[in-house]
C-alpha cells in the first residue's frame, strides 16, 4: 500500500517528515511518496536518510518542465481531461494565484498568458495523474493550491482515501477532512443526535471569555503581530531586507525579482498612510452590517469562497442589499496591513452607506452591536454565531455547516434575511447548536496544536525532532490507515 503526502509551506515539510518517519516504523510496509512545495524543502527531503521515500516530486520542477516542453493542447484534448478530472478547468485555474493575478495586486517574475494557463492547467492534471496511480490514501497539508484541488478531484475519480487538515478555529487544533470544503465528518456526519457536554460547556464559555478579551485566537493574534513587526523601520529588518536582496534566495521559478520586492516594500508604507487617512477607528450610529475583508489571495476567496472572490464587487453588492438607514462596516485585514491597494480604499469610500473601520479596531467592539455578520471564512463568523448574531456565509469554513448559519448564493438574498426577525428564541436556538459543536469538538478525533506551530512558529516548527504535534496528529492518522490495511 502506498500513501502520498502533499506538503510544503513553513514548517509542514519538516512536520510531515516527522510524522512520515512515525509511520515507516510501525507500518513498514507501507510506502510513502511526497510532492513538495520550495526547492528548499525538496532539499531537504532527498538528503535525509530517516525515511526512504519512494518517490519526492518538486512542484517547481514539474512545473519548469511544462514550460520548456511548450505543448500546446487541443480543444478535444481540454474537453477530455475536463471530463477526466470532473470539474471546471477554469476553477482550478483561480485556485492557483499566481495565474489568475487580476484577483490580487501581487507581482512575478514570469508572465503567464492564457494560453500558458491552459497548457498550465492540463499538463499538471496529466503529471499529477501519474503521481496518483496506484495510491490508496492521499493527505495534502492543506487545500489552498490547485495541487492540493487536483489531488481532491483525482482522489474521487480513483476512489482513493483523501485527508486534509481542517482548522477548528474555537481552539488550537485541526481535524482531517476528507474533502477541500472543510466539511469534518466526526463534527457533523450525527450532528443532530449530538448533546452538549461539560467539556463542551467549558469550551463555549472559554471562547466566550476569550472573545470579549479579543484573545480568541492567541495563535492567530501571534501571527499577525510577527508579520507586522517584519515591516517596522528596525535595523534588524533593513538588514534581513538588505540580505534577501543581494543574496536573492532561489524560491519558485515565478517569485519576485529583486525590484519587484524592493518597490513592494516602498509602496506597503504609502498604501499604510492611505490606509490610516481612508479608515476610521470608530463605529457608526447607524445600524449595521460588518463584513470583515479576508486576506488576498488565500484559500478563502480563491477556493472555498470562490464565487465571491472579488472583494470590492461584494462590498458594493452587500451595499445595494441592505436597508436604506443601515450603515455598511467593512474592516480592513490585520493581514493585509500596507497592501490594500490605494485605488482599492477610494473606491470602498466612495460607497455612501460604506463605512470603512482600521484594522487596529477589535472585532469584538464591531461585532457587539451588529445587526449582521457576514463572512467567507476566518474566525469572525464562528466568533459571530458564539455571541448569537445573525450570520450570513458566503464560503465553506468548517462551522459553515451549522443550521443557525444563514448560507446564500447571491447577495440578492440579504433582503429578506434581513427583514427577519431576530428573536431571543433564534438567538438560544443559535448559542445551543454553538454549544454542540463545541462538544463535538471536545471529542477524540482532534489534533491538538498547543504549541501552536502550524502556521506560525516557526523554531518549532522547523524542528526535525519529533514533536506534541506530530504525536497527535499521528494516533489520529494511524487509525485511518489501520482501515486500508488488509
Amino acid at each position: 500500500m502506498t500513501l502520498l503526502i502533499f506538503t510544503g509551506y513553513s514548517g509542514f515539510t519538516n512536520r510531515t517528515h516527522s510524522i512520515s518517519r512515525l509511520i515507516s516504523k510501525e507500518f513498514q510496509e507501507l510506502k510513502i511518496s511526497k510532492i513538495v512545495f520550495g526547492k528548499h524543502n525538496f532539499k531537504f527531503l532527498k538528503e535525509q536518510k530517516e525515511v526512504n521515500y519512494e518517490k519526492i516530486v518538486n512542484v517547481e520542477e514539474e512545473q519548469e518542465n511544462i514550460l520548456k516542453k511548450n505543448k500546446d493542447y487541443s480543444e478535444e484534448e481540454i474537453e477530455k481531461i475536463e471530463k477526466f478530472i470532473g470539474t471546471s478547468l477554469t476553477r482550478l485555474a483561480y485556485s492557483e494565484r499566481t495565474f489568475v493575478r487580476h484577483t490580487h495586486d501581487m507581482e512575478y517574475s514570469g508572465k503567464i498568458s492564457h494560453r500558458d494557463i491552459i497548457n498550465f492547467t492540463c499538463a499538471l492534471i496529466e503529471n499529477i495523474d501519474q503521481i496518483v496511480k496506484g495510491k490508496k490514501i492521499i493527505f495534502v497539508y492543506t487545500c489552498a493550491s490547485i495541487v492540493s484541488e487536483i489531488l481532491y478531484f483525482l482522489s474521487i475519480k480513483y476512489q482513493i482515501k483523501f485527508y486534509t487538515l481542517t482548522e477548528v478555529r474555537m481552539i488550537t487544533g485541526f481535524f482531517l477532512a476528507d474533502n477541500n470544503k472543510e466539511y469534518i465528518s466526526e463534527i457533523f456526519d450525527r450532528f443532530d443526535e449530538a448533546k452538549v457536554s461539560n467539556d463542551g460547556l467549558d469550551l463555549y464559555n472559554d471562547y466566550l471569555e476569550r472573545i470579549k478579551k479579543s484573545e480568541q485566537n492567541l495563535v492567530h493574534n501571534q501571527h499577525i503581530k510577527r508579520v507586522h513587526s517584519t515591516k517596522r523601520v528596525t535595523a534588524k529588518n533593513i538588514f534581513r531586507f538588505i540580505k534577501n536582496f543581494i543574496l536573492d534566495p532561489e524560491t519558485h521559478f515565478m517569485s519576485p525579482t529583486r525590484f519587484q520586492r524592493l518597490k513592494f516594500n516602498i509602496m506597503h508604507y504609502i498604501r499604510l498612510y492611505y490606509q490610516n487617512k481612508n479608515s476610521q477607528d470608530f463605529l457608526p450610529k447607524n445600524k449595521y452590517v460588518y463584513y470583515p475583508l479576508a486576506t488576498i489571495p488565500e484559500a478563502s476567496t480563491l477556493i472555498r469562497g470562490i464565487d465571491f472572490f472579488d472583494e470590492l464587487s461584494n462590498v458594493k453588492l452587500i451595499s445595494l442589499n441592505i436597508p436604506i438607514n443601515y450603515k455598511l462596516v467593512v474592516k480592513l485585514h490585520p493581514n493585509m496591513k500596507g497592501r490594500n491597494t490605494i485605488k482599492f480604499l477610494k473606491d470602498l469610500n466612495k460607497i455612501f452607506n460604506v463605512h470603512v473601520v482600521n484594522y487596529s479596531v477589535l472585532s469584538n467592539e464591531i461585532l457587539k452591536n451588529a445587526e449582521c455578520v457576514i463572512t467567507a471564512s476566518g474566525t469572525t463568523g464562528l466568533e459571530s454565531l458564539a455571541l448569537g448574531k445573525k450570520t450570513v456565509i458566503i464560503g465553506h469554513p468548517s462551522y459553515g455547516y451549522l443550521k443557525s448559519c444563514f448560507k446564500i448564493n447571491s447577495f440578492s438574498e440579504l433582503g429578506n434575511i434581513m427583514k427577519l426577525k431576530w428573536s431571543n428564541s433564534l438567538i438560544d436556538k443559535q448559542i445551543e447548536e454553538v454549544k454542540i459543536y463545541a462538544s463535538q469538538i471536545s471529542g477524540n478525533y482532534m489534533i491538538k496544536d498547543k504549541d501552536g506551530v502550524i502556521w506560525n512558529v516557526k523554531p518549532k516548527a522547523f524542528t526535525n525532532q519529533t514533536i506534541d504535534f506530530d504525536l497527535n496528529f499521528y494516533n489520529i492518522f494511524k487509525t485511518k490507515i489501520e482501515k486500508y490495511i488488509l
